[in-house]
């Protein structure tokens, strides 16, 4: 090994002062993997995401993910994980489904029903309820931050009294285009109630912010906040998968991170990239500096056409990323019955 490190990274007499990493069939193939790699980690997850075609169930893996992110923000502002529940979940698809059927995005549906509809339809009885929507995105992590870095979504993730949360996504036309909806409903069940108060986050409505008009909900439908709703789909126990060996702890690994990264595409694609980078990097610097009297400039431009293509798909990646979050509506909605805020970015 360190034979091979010496002949491919370090100049000497042995390889004529020409470190084999940077020779032109190495090079070509290193372009070549990085082109692989882009490819597999953010062409076809994204070219999924706006239903191009189907490589992963993202209805089965997408919800996972986004809550696990919620929670990371809620343990990073020392607020309890929630609990996922399938009754709220149930919610969340219902109305993630009524938006890709119909084509709308809104906390009111255009026949006006709103978010407590789907509560109801579930069967959630709950104290406090709460929505973040999202929509036309390419990668998991982008909603939650853009939820994160608006005022009003974020109050709902850091919402001291929720306990649980359901998240649910559909495929479906928006604005002309194929692509996914999500809804991640908060909840605290009426069985929680406590006899003190809970823990609310330090939260202000930033005043330029406007509230759409069109999504304000009629203040009599606060009524279902506090009434006792039948349960219309049955509740689904919470299991527990108990590893039993090291096997099994690194098979689910393994499967988490497949998740992650098929869910957030640009993230692991920048992973890869940054990685292949430093090793470019590192090959060049021992190139130039180590024997600074031998130096050969065919290693160096091969070494910077790699750079400049790792370069090239990040700043690709990135815009393409961008620019459809650009086009990317969220909306937040709190159990006080009104629209917190309606973000385009």
């Amino acid at each position: 090994m360190k034979k091979w490190l010496k002949m491919h990274f370090i100049p000497h007499e042995g390889n004529g002062h020409r470190p084999y990493f940077l020779h032109r069939k190495n090079a070509a193939q290193l372009v070549g993997i990085v082109l692989f790699f882009e490819l597999i980690l953010f062409v076809l997850p994204g070219l999924n995401f706006v239903g191009f075609f189907n490589i992963l169930n993202l209805s089965a893996v997408l919800p996972g993910v986004l809550t696990t992110l919620t929670n990371a923000e809620r343990l990073s502002n020392n607020l309890p994980e929630l609990r996922e529940n399938m009754v709220l979940a149930e919610a969340a698809r219902l109305k993630a489904e009524d938006m890709a059927t119909k084509g709308y995005f809104a906390h009111t549906s255009p026949e006006g029903k709103t978010p407590w509809y789907w509560l109801a339809q579930a069967g959630y009885s709950y104290i406090y309820a709460g929505e973040n929507l999202a929509v036309n995105f390419i990668d998991s992590e982008d909603v939650t931050k853009a939820w994160m870095n608006s005022p009003t979504h974020r109050a709902n993730i850091i919402h001291g009294a929720y306990t649980e949360v359901g998240t649910g996504i559909a495929v479906g036309m928006y604005k002309g285009n194929e692509t996914v909806f999500v809804a991640q409903v908060y909840g605290r069940p009426v069985a929680s109630l406590p006899n003190s108060q809970f823990p609310i986050s330090n939260f202000q409505s930033n005043p330029n912010e406007s509230i759409s008009n069109e999504n304000s909900i009629n203040e009599n439908s606060l009524q279902i906040a506090n009434s006792k709703i039948e349960n219309s789909v049955s509740v689904l126990g919470e299991t527990q998968v108990k590893n039993s060996g090291a096997n099994k702890i690194t098979q689910e690994t393994i499967k988490n991170f497949f998740q992650e990264a098929a869910t957030a595409p640009r993230r692991a694609t920048d992973a890869v990239l940054y990685s292949i980078l430093g090793i470019i990097i590192l090959a060049l610097f021992f190139n130039i500096f180590i024997k600074i009297k031998h130096q050969h400039p065919d290693l160096i431009l091969n070494g910077a056409v790699i750079v400049v293509v790792i370069l090239g798909l990040h700043i690709g990646n990135t815009y393409v990323s961008q620019s459809k979050a650009f086009e990317t509506s969220f909306l937040a909605f709190d159990s006080q019955n009104q629209v917190l805020n309606q973000l385009n970015q």
